[in-house]
């Protein structure tokens, strides 16, 4: 039966809603789901209407790649608009490319030959490409596509870089061994465990030479650093690791190695504020943002890339005591320390400024739940940041029936103390809510990016992500039927609701209180250089430092490091330590909270 051909009043209503979809950017998968029957019946019609299309922006014809539309010449057409974007683009948006390979009829498509061809022609992408199907291999489901696809790339990357895959995976496993050993082990024995599994990563690279990350093809080391490996007293516990630079003048690559958490939800939240952060740079608006690399190696592994000086809310609170989260200088008092002058402390403010107001957009718009002051960081140049992201899209964790994150985001009177430069509201707190309603206002005008990313995610295997009904928390938060005066006012609102919450102060006051009981309820202000506590019994006693000499380094940054000579009593031994002058300005610190009332020299 040949298909019913268009009258002349079909064809019109066609056209007006090809103009509308024209108009209105992202429309057109509304056109057609839309569609009622007879105009499905006609779909040489409709194909012929897509070939003359005015071409889409590639943004929105993602949103063409998702299973609800498995038409081959949709897919087509979506794919000839996405082809316009450059490689730095492609990499933004690959994770879920390589997610919507699912959603192919067949194997063969021209989303599978679009992404060869790039992976082909771009390090970056083949490495990306890589490290992704690797991922979607424990997919049950699509395993065998994933298995095909991953062969042919391999097959077209070339010796050179089937042999780098190879030491990047090795890499990864000896990793996994050694992080699974330490988390196991008894927390006495972890650094002792740590030691020795770094032998088996030393020989590693003794017998490969050098090695990318997978974190960046652009991280190319030549060794480990044991002295700087190190973990944290999580319940994973993650490894601090250090890699040498194959660039001697290079400074070390510091990560973070996790074994037993998912990091595929980290990366992709860590995606969406990435993309936020291009949106807003774009405008011309530098919100400051630290963007920092997160890739998972498989379920349930992972890197991080570390930030250098940077410390969690956590700590910088509690050195004025436990309850240093109800406090409001300590923030102020930290970065007046690390700017002692008067340009670098203004210059540390306005960083804090942007950022902050970046964060807290960004934290509301993807429903970033769980944020206690170890999920903060602040860097000494005044940047905030966040890290740890368990939770997105509103699941907050819940005591009973009441949600543990009560305010809308997180942001205190100490972070308000910082802007107005004191306890009393200044101008700056009023430029400070202009430039989050500015940045909000900016990404409202890309919801159907954010949703049409998210969307294709949803068959990723994350339990926080889905269904449909997960989307109405970025939905509902961008709230893109309101004007953008109404939105102003109501982020002013939020604003106003997160300050006067008493609920994050004493979320993070519980927090300190749990950290004291994991670490064994030792009060004792840690040093960060030194990677466990020393006592007298375990360590003896010292009679005698000396400052030997100074040197110069430029290894993790360019400065002097001080050689100081240690003589113990019993054994009787001399040992060499490098010490900076933060380090040592760090112990002074810390002596004074220790011995208040002492009057320790300068």
């Amino acid at each position: 039966m040949q298909p019913a051909r268009l009258t002349d009043t079909d064809r019109k209503r066609l056209w007006e809603k090809r103009y509308y979809c024209h108009e209105q950017p992202g429309s057109l998968p509304l056109l057609l789901t839309s569609a009622p029957s007879w105009e499905w019946a006609c779909l040489p019609d409709i194909y012929a209407l897509l070939k003359q299309w005015t071409y889409m922006n590639h943004q929105d014809a993602l949103g063409l790649l998702h299973a609800t539309f498995p038409d081959q010449e949709v897919r087509r057409t979506a794919i000839h608009w996405i082809d316009s974007m450059s490689d730095a683009e492609l990499l933004d948006y690959l994770p879920q490319l390589v997610q919507a390979l699912k959603y192919e009829c067949y194997l063969d498509s021209p989303l599978v030959r679009f992404l060869m061809k790039r992976a082909i022609c771009d390090l970056r992408i083949t490495h990306y490409f890589f490290w992704l199907l690797k991922d979607g291999l424990k997919d049950s489901q699509f395993s065998i596509r994933y298995q095909y696809l991953l062969a042919a790339l391999l097959c077209c990357c070339g010796k050179g870089l089937r042999e780098e895959f190879d030491r990047q995976c090795c890499l990864v496993n000896t990793l996994a061994k050694l992080a699974q050993q330490v988390r196991e082990a008894a927390p006495s024995s972890r650094q002792a465990i740590l030691r020795d599994g770094l032998v088996d990563v030393k020989q590693f690279f003794s017998t490969n030479g050098s090695c990318r990350l997978p974190l960046s093809p652009s991280l190319l080391v030549k060794g480990i650093v044991p002295r700087d490996c190190s973990y944290f007293n999580s319940k994973a516990v993650p490894l601090k690791l250090s890699f040498q630079n194959v660039d001697a003048l290079g400074e070390n690559i510091r990560v973070i190695f996790k074994c037993g958490d998912d990091l595929r939800q980290d990366m992709l939240t860590l995606q969406m504020i990435r993309i936020m952060n291009k949106i807003w740079v774009q405008k011309g608006l530098d919100m400051r943002m630290v963007i920092f690399r997160c890739f998972s190696t498989g379920r349930g592994r992972g890197m991080v890339e570390m930030i250098p000086n940077t410390e969690t809310l956590r700590k910088i609170q509690v050195e004025h005591g436990v309850t240093g989260s109800f406090k409001d200088r300590p923030l102020a008092d930290w970065l007046q320390k690390h700017n002692p002058t008067e340009d670098e402390y203004e210059k540390a403010v306005e960083n804090f400024i942007y950022s902050c107001a970046g964060c807290c957009v960004a934290t509301y718009v993807l429903g970033i739940c769980d944020r206690h002051n170890d999920n903060i960081m602040l860097k000494t140049t005044g940047h905030m940041f966040h890290i740890g992201f368990g939770r997105f899209l509103g699941h907050a964790q819940m005591f009973g029936n009441i949600k543990r994150d009560r305010a809308p985001f997180v942001f205190t009177s100490d972070m308000a103390y910082v802007i107005n430069g004191g306890d009393k509201p200044s101008s700056r707190f009023h430029d400070f809510v202009d430039l989050c309603c500015q940045a909000y206002n900016l990404i409202r005008k890309h919801t159907h990016l954010f949703l049409n990313l998210l969307g294709l995610m949803l068959s990723c295997g994350i339990p926080e992500l889905s269904d449909f009904e997960d989307l109405k928390c970025v939905y509902d938060a961008l709230r893109p039927q309101d004007s953008e005066a109404d939105t102003t006012t109501y982020f002013t609102r939020l604003i106003e609701s997160s300050l006067g919450s008493v609920a994050t102060k004493l979320n993070f006051f519980i927090h300190n209180l749990a950290q004291m009981k994991f670490t064994g309820s030792d009060t004792r202000p840690v040093l960060s250089f030194a990677p466990r506590v020393h006592t007298l019994k375990t360590s003896g006693r010292i009679r005698d430092v000396f400052l030997c000499r100074r040197e110069k380094v430029f290894n993790p940054s360019k400065g002097y490091t001080y050689i100081v000579k240690v003589q113990w009593e019993s054994p009787c031994e001399v040992t060499y330590v490098q010490r900076t002058f933060e380090e040592f300005q760090e112990l002074h610190d810390k002596l004074r909270l220790i011995f208040p009332s002492s009057h320790l020299p300068r």
